[in-house]
């Protein structure tokens, strides 16, 4: 199966050009992180506040994302926002060869970035079950998951080891030309489903019905509002996590390829996850599925506190990696099959953003402790608290019984929707 929807066209060019893509990113993420530590001398409080401003921006646009991605052309959002983040990132790397780039400038474009960055992800997410059929999606998501999880493993250590090498600009250029890569595949894409006609007339109402549709469908969702809240509090402690990482390679000596090494054995577990994603248990729920991940999870960022060499963590960054996937692929899986096509980029889109609200917040406020307390101790707290909210999750009564995914559940709840629009 996974090898004859690679023998796709259209398929292999999407999959090709999100791996650059990807390749690029991570190479960036190393090259900004170590940017921001070196204009602000390795302050906790600054790097939170620069992830926080990131989330913020991702606050904003997410809750347009959606209704964007449901009511206009998809080839034509991913084009135009990855040409754009093409042209802000060459600005970056301009800016930082020039000795041009003070922290207000850099936490602009983050802004900026932040900004594109829903409006893609959310589009991107809508546009596979276009490109393949509905008993495809799983290998589809495993087979992207997979392959630009590779690049997610060999760019952080090859952005770790250029920024020690040649510092952090020649990252950012390899970052812009991949987003030219990605617009130069994605133009010659050809969907398998009919797209969802493009509304070009009364775009502000369309938009707005877009919402109304969205949300009825979300608000009749007991299963959906109850994920939404559970998403909101795990993953303030993922935000709380983000700032924790360069300054946990910075304060124990692993330096930028360390901490490179570190996302790379993250993007390793995740892409070993999304190779087995076929020997999964049939019987076990998306939702339980989440919940043993996050239970893992919990564990590891545990004894990421205790150990403080590089192999045990590389070790323990696996595995986080490894149950990141074990959380994430089944739930995206499970989204594309309850709600239809036209709903899907407002529905998720609420959902993945509410999730995120308290990130800003978490953020900043790790940063700051960094300050007062050991990094060691916070990897502690925020594993225990996960796991709290891990056995806290077996025991909802939504997560038990999670929807039928062979549609009946949408097919009620978009009878519904048409009676009271």
């Amino acid at each position: 199966m996974k090898y004859r929807l690679l023998r796709e066209k259209s398929f292999f060019l999407y999959v090709f050009g999100q791996t650059v893509s990807v390749l690029g990113d991570g190479l960036y993420l190393i090259a900004i992180m170590w940017l921001i530590l070196k204009i602000t001398d390795n302050r906790g409080l600054a790097v939170g506040g620069a992830f926080s401003v990131f989330s913020i921006g991702e606050l904003i646009s997410g809750f347009i994302a959606g209704p964007i991605a449901d009511n206009f052309n998809k080839k034509k959002i991913l084009i135009i926002t990855d040409f754009l983040r093409a042209i802000i990132v060459f600005l970056l790397y301009f800016l930082s060869t020039q000795n041009l780039i003070n922290m207000f400038e850099v936490i602009l474009i983050l802004f900026i970035l932040s900004i594109l960055s829903p409006i893609f992800s959310t589009t991107q997410f809508t546009l596979i079950p276009l490109l393949v059929e509905k008993d495809e999606l799983l290998e589809a998501n495993g087979i992207i998951t997979g392959i630009t999880r590779i690049a997610q493993i060999l760019a952080p250590s090859l952005g770790g080891i250029l920024v020690a090498l040649f510092g952090y600009s020649i990252c950012f250029l390899i970052d812009a030309i991949s987003f030219l890569v990605s617009v130069a595949t994605i133009i010659f894409i050809r969907l398998k489903t009919t797209q969802v006609k493009e509304k070009v007339t009364n775009t502000i109402l369309s938009l707005l019905e877009s919402f109304k549709e969205g949300y009825k469908f979300l608000l009749s969702s007991k299963f959906l509002m109850v994920l939404s809240s559970y998403a909101l509090v795990v993953n303030s402690l993922g935000g709380a996590l983000q700032p924790l990482i360069p300054i946990f390679a910075e304060k124990y000596n692993f330096g930028s390829q360390g901490y490179g090494y570190m996302m790379s054995a993250f993007s390793l577990g995740f892409l070993v996850f999304a190779l087995l994603t076929g020997f999964l248990p049939k019987k076990v729920s998306e939702t339980h599925l989440m919940l043993y991940g996050l239970t893992l999870t919990s564990i590891s960022l545990v004894l990421c506190g205790v150990f403080k060499s590089l192999i045990p963590v590389l070790i323990l960054f696996f595995i986080i990696g490894l149950s990141n996937g074990l959380t994430n692929l089944p739930m995206s899986t499970l989204f594309q099959k309850i709600v239809k096509i036209e709903l899907l980029g407002v529905v998720t889109s609420f959902v993945f953003t509410v999730g995120q609200a308290l990130q800003p917040v978490s953020m900043l406020v790790s940063g700051y402790l960094t300050e007062k307390i050991s990094v060691s101790t916070l990897f502690i707290f925020i594993g225990l608290f996960a796991m709290l909210l891990s056995l806290a999750g077996f025991a909802i009564p939504a997560f038990r019984m999670p929807p039928d995914t062979t549609g009946s559940e949408l097919v009620i709840n978009d009878s519904e929707i048409q009676d009271k629009g």
